[in-house]
């Protein structure tokens, strides 16, 4: 069979599972760039498509120029490869092929960018100093700021922690972490230092 008589097959099945009009003219769009690598590497025939062709392939997508003259970002080299590896399990599912060429090619890992927003040292400060030390919520209040700026732990583990995980004395905290896994953390002088405040102001109550 010519790869191109199989792409058609291929947007047809995406059509078939109720894929939306916009994936299947995307994956066509994407297809059409592979197809034209494979007529360079004069491959017309599934029986040419290999797993050596598909690493050609990523290969070529890595030393790609845009209209810009800079190379692909490593998220349209994943889009790309990853459009090309459905297809070729395609091929496999349907029995088009006795192996998937596709299923060894890794996509390229997408660069992680910093969350927005993040907050300068200045604006930590007068976040943490706001809860009111001298009333027991607002020491509460507090502890809570400080760990999460300490630790960076969860949400969800900092709600699970409770009075008895938390020991200001040695420097540690008991988490109940993600998938029931338990580990200790260590705590700062900065945060085991706030012990000294809630005695102060708090002198019957024991941490």
């Amino acid at each position: 069979m010519k790869v191109k008589d199989a792409i058609s097959l291929y947007l047809t099945h995406l059509k078939s599972l109720g894929r939306s009009a916009k994936t299947v003219k995307g994956t066509r769009y994407d297809l059409r760039r592979f197809m034209r690598f494979l007529e360079e590497e004069k491959v017309f025939t599934l029986d040419d498509l290999t797993s050596e062709v598909m690493a050609e392939y990523q290969q070529a997508l890595a030393f790609s120029l845009t209209a810009k003259q800079t190379l692909l970002t490593l998220r349209s080299q994943a889009q790309l490869l990853g459009v090309a590896k459905g297809f070729t399990r395609f091929l496999k599912k349907m029995d088009f092929l006795i192996s998937d060429p596709g299923e060894k090619i890794k996509l390229p890992r997408k660069p992680k960018t910093l969350p927005k927003g993040v907050l300068t040292e200045s604006e930590v400060r007068q976040l943490l100093n706001v809860p009111n030390m001298k009333t027991p919520a607002g020491y509460r209040n507090r502890i809570i700021l400080e760990i999460l700026y300490d630790t960076a732990i969860r949400r969800a583990e900092l709600s699970n922690i409770k009075l008895s995980d938390l020991d200001l004395n040695t420097g540690f905290i008991h988490i109940n972490g993600k998938g029931s896994k338990d580990r200790v953390v260590p705590l700062s002088s900065r945060v085991c230092d706030l012990k000294q405040v809630h005695a102060k102001y708090h002198p019957s109550e024991k941490m």
